[in-house]
């Protein structure tokens, strides 16, 4: 991690998320997660960090109490996520994302609160891609279900989450016929000529 702050006040812009942790484990951890939101992700160390080298610093739970030594500066810049953090471990004005299944969705909220909406496609992880594709170009939802292995709640899951994100971008998505054109737009699908294996308005209250 040495000289990690000062990658990140090169490389870093004024969306840039920052994550901090002392565990390395953690900290790629939490690089992998936070680069589905679609902003610039950098890792920083303390110094970075201190130095406000970005303008949000994520923290895993795990390091609740190491945040007792930073200062008011800090306030309104670390978002603490996951786990349960007691009042005594943080200091006022870091927020702290909980646990639950809509944690991404809050999550992209706060940030989106704090760093404005992402100027690239809304994100979308390789497994969310891979089962709505699949979902959106025609299969039922047990269809979907049954080709990736999944349960047919966990493609629902997908689905609200990622129409969620494409709602905060101010892309509301109605209906599949919808995700798919988000989709296709954000490159996220190649049709390449191909049509969906059928009429997608038919199915288009499915999920709800």
């Amino acid at each position: 991690m040495t000289g990690s702050g000062a990658v990140a006040r090169q490389s870093g812009t004024c969306q840039s998320v920052g994550v901090w942790s002392e565990n390395p484990w953690q900290r790629e951890v939490l690089m992998v997660w936070m680069n589905r939101f679609g902003y610039p992700v950098v890792a920083v160390d303390t110094a970075g960090l201190l130095a406000g080298a970005t303008r949000v610093v994520v923290v895993g739970a795990g390091d609740r109490l190491a945040l007792r030594r930073f200062g008011r500066s800090m306030a309104g810049r670390v978002i603490v996520v996951g786990g349960t953090v007691e009042k005594a471990d943080i200091r006022s004005g870091v927020h702290h994302v909980t646990e639950g299944p809509d944690i991404d969705h809050r999550l992209n909220l706060l940030l989106t609160r704090a760093l404005g909406p992402t100027s690239g496609r809304t994100p979308m992880s390789a497994r969310e891609r891979e089962i709505l594709t699949t979902y959106v170009m025609g299969a039922t939802v047990e269809e979907t279900a049954t080709r990736h292995f999944v349960a047919a709640s966990t493609v629902r899951t997908h689905y609200r989450r990622v129409s969620a994100r494409y709602d905060d971008a101010g892309l509301p998505v109605a209906n599949k016929t919808h995700l798919l054109l988000r989709m296709v737009a954000d490159g996220w699908i190649q049709l390449d000529g191909v049509l969906p294996e059928s009429e997608p308005a038919a199915s288009a209250v499915e999920v709800a």
